[in-house]
């Protein structure tokens, strides 16, 4: 989480005209240890008056236990900068996450006349948590626009960068040339319960005449927050599930299917891992949708190199693992709005737009079931074996579906839903199949 326990660590500079550099890792809050296998290469290092600049190369995974893999998880990055190049106490450092496999954010290179500014203005009460909602009328476009990007302002987005969409792709603004009005929806944390807070805070809109040839729309999956969503105290790897059937698929998406080309993981502060899990005709499809590090800290757009195809009849389930035993005094995490409960959403952006699903998730059913399983109303301590059964029964038990937006006709009522019956997708271990590193290592 961005400290030196078990980092990886290169090490370089220039000293005396020549450059040094070295693969390192740590053990803690200690002076590096040197890799016994240097897996990182040096290709060329310079420096100035104000910078020292080295460019290196490394394969994603050495299999080498000293070694960070590089993968599609969320990496936090430390830095350091000593005094001199004696490897002794930094003198400044820092931290920041990235996903270092993903595509660079896109740029904004339209005139201003193109950009709707959305502000607000607030005075927040002494509240944990509060979401605030405001109206905003859409600029006096007379034709129909495409939005083709967006960027938080004023550094209330927690982590995000800017996202600009796909060349093809556009979300449809004024669309029978006449304003629309938005509600925007701010999440505020004050966890210390402040008066008298004044916040500035607001967005960014690109715009663009020129119509684009696909339309994107939004799916949000997972878990539905209530009740059944629940992490026990002192709880790891506690796995959450929420499911879209493939009855529902079945019904709402088109015959050709849609297209995701990004989404966001999202969950609160117990949130560890999280993967969105496809299957097709008994099988698992292979994971294109997950990050085994996540940070709440960076929740960031994942543009996928390759659109994603999801046909009718698939099902699709997201999984959050999380983590409670950090809470002082323990407690039990429930799902809700504020940081500290938590959720296990994913919000999925995709094409061609269809009004006929924009909601596609579950919760567990049986809530007398579960809370007489906790015990609730005596409040009494929950040992290892009953969070397993707490665990199974809300993870593989029945859940009732939401499959929205409902109609007046809709043929899908609230089913009963859980894992679907399934060959699950195993990933290669390229440790294991590597000639080479293996007998390097």
């Amino acid at each position: 989480m961005g400290g030196m326990k078990d980092a990886d660590i290169i090490i370089g500079g220039i000293k005396d005209g020549k450059p040094y550099f070295a693969d390192y890792h740590a053990k803690g809050k200690q002076t590096p240890d040197v890799d016994a296998s240097q897996d990182w290469t040096l290709l060329s290092a310079s420096e100035n008056s104000t910078h020292t600049t080295l460019k290196v190369t490394r394969v994603f995974n050495t299999c080498d236990d000293e070694d960070v893999p590089i993968s599609n998880d969320t990496t936090k990055i430390i830095w350091a900068i000593g005094a001199t190049d004696d490897i002794v106490q930094h003198r400044k450092r820092g931290a920041a996450s990235a996903n270092i496999l993903d595509s660079a954010a896109g740029t904004w290179n339209g005139p201003e006349s193109e950009i709707w500014h959305i502000n607000v203005k607030t005075k927040l009460p002494a509240n944990d948590t509060i979401y605030w909602c405001t109206a905003h009328k859409s600029p006096d476009y007379d034709v129909k626009r495409h939005v083709v990007g967006f960027q938080y302002m004023y550094g209330w987005a927690v982590g995000g960068d800017p996202l600009i969409l796909p060349e093809n792709i556009g979300i449809p603004l004024n669309e029978f040339g006449l304003p629309e009005y938005f509600l925007l929806e701010v999440h505020y944390d004050n966890p210390k319960k402040l008066v008298d807070l004044h916040y500035s805070t607001g967005v960014e809109v690109y715009t663009t005449p020129r119509l684009r040839k696909h339309e994107a729309g939004i799916i949000r999956m997972g878990y539905e927050t209530d009740i059944g969503l629940m992490i026990p105290p002192n709880s790891s790897n506690y796995i959450i599930a929420g499911h879209c059937s493939g009855t529902c698929t079945e019904n709402r998406l088109p015959e050709e299917g849609i297209k995701v080309f990004t989404l966001i993981l999202h969950s609160h502060l117990a949130g560890r891992k999280m993967k969105l899990r496809q299957f097709r005709n008994g099988v698992e499809l292979p994971w294109w949708a997950y990050d085994n590090n996540y940070d709440f800290n960076f929740q960031q757009n994942r543009i996928l190199p390759e659109h994603k195809q999801i046909f009718k009849g698939d099902h699709l389930t997201f999984e959050c693992t999380d983590d409670s035993s950090d809470r002082s005094p323990p407690e039990a995490i429930l799902g809700g709005l504020s940081t500290r409960r938590e959720m296990c959403l994913a919000f999925v952006m995709y094409y061609p737009r269809i009004s006929t699903l924009n909601n596609c998730g579950s919760h567990f059913g049986e809530r007398a079931t579960l809370l007489t399983k906790l015990g609730i109303e005596k409040m009494q301590p929950i040992d290892s074996a009953t969070k397993v059964e707490v665990q199974n029964l809300t993870r593989f038990g029945e859940h009732l579906e939401n499959c929205e937006p409902q109609t007046q006709n809709d043929v899908i009522k609230q089913v009963k839903v859980s894992y679907p019956e399934f060959k699950p997708y195993i990933p290669k271990n390229e440790c294991d199949e590597d000639p080479i590193i293996k007998e390097k290592h």
